[in-house]
């Protein structure tokens, strides 16, 4: 998705796209569809910002000399290896070792900021690689201010439980006041992501299949013991599936 060009775009930010890098070739037909105007706001036709299959083999030289050094870098490196949900195997492996190559990529484009995420699991299972991150990252050629936050989305207004390690860098020289790291302001509602509810959902709504109903019409009764209100005139997200285990609510509700 691309997620620090659609934030800049609902920041209302004026920015020009130099490059990205993605090895999926679907996530590069999605990033020139819905990124390919180099200019935000661009007119329809303008020169579409290179994408490079493999950041490892890129020559960083070359990149920077077609494009000019950028303002703005960000990269998420790969998360799965360094995940407490997965093998633990940090930089052992491949997918480990693109952080390498990121560094590498900052030494020759020294942005005037940068912005790194990971999954939380960096920070509490390798505490090792982290700190080789954040040595090698103050070694840059030119003076950054180096700092690191671990956030939750849905602090932030962003309808998912998701904790991230932050890295980020400001290059001295361009700083004009002190950075401060943004206050966590609450959970929304879950209604501000949901389209306009236009009538009211009624038993024939239910799905069809009958291990699914029966355990939605559980959960609806248990919504109307629970919260004293009709849960058909209400927005709620119940997990549900065709289990015979299923255990009882699995959600929340939208006030």
């Amino acid at each position: 998705m691309d997620a620090p060009l659609i934030a800049l775009k609902h920041l209302g930010v004026d920015f020009e796209v130099l490059a990205g890098s993605d090895p999926w070739k679907p996530a590069q037909a999605f990033w020139r569809h819905h990124h390919g105007s180099t200019r935000c706001g661009s007119a329809p036709g303008s020169t579409i910002g290179t994408m490079y299959d493999d950041l490892t083999t890129r020559n960083h030289k070359e990149a920077i000399d077609r494009h000019g050094h950028p303002m703005l870098y960000v990269a998420g490196f790969p998360c799965p290896t360094f995940s407490t949900a997965g093998l633990r195997r940090g930089a052992a492996v491949a997918q480990g070792q693109i952080i390498v190559h990121i560094i590498a990529f900052l030494r020759v484009a020294v942005p005037g900021c940068f912005l790194l995420e990971n999954v939380c699991g960096l920070l509490s299972d390798h505490p090792e690689t982290l700190e080789w991150i954040l040595q090698e990252l103050r070694k840059l050629p030119q003076p950054y201010v180096i700092d690191m936050r671990c956030l939750n989305n849905c602090d932030h207004g962003i309808p998912q439980n998701r904790n991230r390690v932050w890295i980020l860098g400001l290059r001295k020289d361009v700083i004009v006041r002190p950075f401060t790291w943004p206050c966590p302001w609450g959970h929304l509602d879950l209604g501000c992501f949901l389209d306009p509810v236009v009538g009211c959902a009624t038993l024939d709504d239910l799905p069809t299949q009958w291990g699914a109903r029966r355990n939605l019409l559980m959960a609806l009764k248990q919504i109307a013991t629970q919260f004293k209100v009709n849960p058909l005139r209400r927005t709620f997200v119940v997990k549900v599936d065709n289990s015979q285990k299923w255990g009882g609510l699995n959600g929340w509700m939208a006030l």
